[in-house]
């Protein structure tokens, strides 16, 4: 019916070439406190399963039209929930991924919502994996997700803690006093 590999090669190369882009986009617009690497793993992460996620929104209404033209349509439980499964899916990585541009321009008090919609993510689609294989594919890339914003928190806080020791009052005052 439908060639997966050659889709799901597809998906990967669209995936690339767009978290390229968009890591391109966001360290032309302002400064952005990872490297590029880091970002762009990320990112890709994130681009990853949402992109995946809209071609099996894709694949379901393909299929469904499919069947509708050889005239064996039935919308059931299982057709309802497959498109409710892509939706919500492709709603929390979009979440995710405002997230994380944020957290790159610098708001880290919004880096506690990635944590809560990898778990989110996790809770909702580990369950599922015996009746739908893909929904191993959030599970998968919410785990270094999170670990990955984990760390670059952690990296930051022990930044900040390390300035503001270094920083004394006389430092701050001699400059005005001059």
């Amino acid at each position: 019916m439908l060639n997966r590999q050659l889709i799901d090669s597809l998906l990967f190369v669209i995936t690339v070439f767009a978290t390229l882009s968009y890591c391109y986009f966001i360290f032309r617009k302002k400064k952005v406190y990872f490297s590029k690497g880091y970002t762009f793993s990320l990112v890709f992460l994130t681009l990853y399963t949402l992109l995946n996620m809209c071609a099996h929104l894709i694949a379901v209404i393909v299929v469904a039209c499919m069947k509708a033209k050889a005239g064996t349509f039935e919308y059931d439980l299982r057709l309802y929930t497959l498109i409710q499964f892509g939706v919500l899916i492709v709603i929390i990585n979009y979440y995710v991924l405002t997230k994380l541009t944020q957290v790159f321009q610098g708001n880290w008090n919004d880096h506690y919502g990635i944590y809560k919609a990898g778990f989110l993510q996790i809770l909702i689609t580990l369950p599922l994996v015996p009746f739908n294989p893909i929904s191993l594919l959030p599970s998968l890339t919410s785990v270094p997700l999170m670990l990955l914003v984990y760390r670059a928190s952690r990296r930051y806080s022990l930044n900040v803690k390390s300035e503001t020791r270094t920083t004394s009052p006389e430092l701050i005052l001699n400059p005005l006093v001059s």
